[in-house]
């Protein structure tokens, strides 16, 4: 993958993650994660109707420790 500008990757650590979206549970329901975006700092001064949009098309994956994000 070949970055054409500027960039940022957020590691957001599993268990943080986990807790937050209560994937044991399988509930993760919009507002819980819109909740999550705005707790993130880069985030946190974006009102919560514009994290809407993003907070709809989060994709969660696990990765191990060690295992390639990007290669």
């Amino acid at each position: 993958m070949l970055c054409v500008e500027d960039s940022y990757l957020i590691e957001i650590p599993w268990k943080i993650v986990e807790e937050t979206f209560k994937l044991s549970s399988k509930n993760a329901d919009l507002k819980e994660r819109v909740d999550f975006l705005s707790s993130v700092s880069i985030f946190a001064s974006i009102p919560k109707i514009y994290l809407v949009p993003l907070a709809g098309n989060i994709d969660i994956r696990k990765y191990t420790h060690g295992e390639y994000v990007l290669k």
